[in-house]
């Protein structure tokens, strides 16, 4: 799903890569879309409009926008018959927004974290020196955090409803996954505020804030609720 042009230079300089990617935080499935955004009629924001001979949307904007911008730039430098030592490679790549393979989400659709620019590098598409043309955080900075995906399971004993015992006294007692992972998120979220306050990093482009979040819970059948669940995530 990647794209890659360059604008070649006569030799002896220094290559530079601006890596811009094409997918987006939402398609406009309801399926995949509405667990996050909670309201139907925001299914609808992916898709872009033309107004006045500009395109709006959350596609231009995250992250086609500073990729045609950099196309724009490329080609500004060829009509005006400036030379440049070096290649100017163009990079469009798949699979930026933040996705991770588990369970039973596999296969290209669930592939993120760059993996698209791992395939480019892969491939042999080197450079000296990138530029991530990345609307996020309104600034140039060549400092940025990384990011850490966990998947926490907390188990019990799955039963029928009408034969469930609820005379557990406590939390390590409770045979019911759900109800632990309830206490468990809890301590997380506890755990969180004292993380983000105590991991701060100061560098030249500025400081930078860790961020916890829950992202999402995976316990139990919707469509069988009358079973207590062995294991939730």
């Amino acid at each position: 799903g990647n794209v890659v042009g360059t604008l070649a230079g006569t030799g002896g300089g220094q290559s530079l890569t601006f890596n811009s990617h094409l997918d987006t935080s939402f398609v406009g499935a309801e399926a995949e879309d509405l667990p996050i955004l909670g309201d139907p009629e925001n299914i609808s924001r992916p898709v872009a409009e033309v107004k006045d001979g500009i395109i709006y949307g959350l596609g231009i904007f995250n992250d086609k926008g500073p990729f045609v911008s950099a196309c724009i730039a490329a080609l500004a430098i060829r009509l005006s018959g400036v030379k440049l030592k070096g290649d100017l490679v163009l990079a469009g790549v798949a699979g930026e927004i933040g996705r991770g393979q588990i369970g039973p989400y596999k296969g290209p659709g669930t592939r993120g974290k760059g993996e698209g620019t791992r395939f480019l590098l892969h491939a042999g598409v080197w450079t000296d020196y990138a530029v991530v043309c990345e609307p996020s955080g309104w600034s140039v900075s060549w400092a940025l955090p990384g990011a850490a995906y966990f998947r926490v399971t907390t188990r019990g004993v799955p039963v029928y409803a009408p034969l469930n015992d609820r005379t557990a006294q406590s939390v390590q007692e409770q045979k019911n996954a759900i109800v632990k992972m309830a206490h468990l998120l809890i301590a997380l979220e506890t755990w969180a505020d004292r993380y983000e306050a105590e991991n701060r990093y100061e560098t030249p482009c500025g400081r930078m804030e860790p961020r916890v979040t829950l992202g999402a819970i995976d316990g139990g059948l919707p469509y069988k609720p009358n079973y207590r669940p062995a294991i939730a995530n």
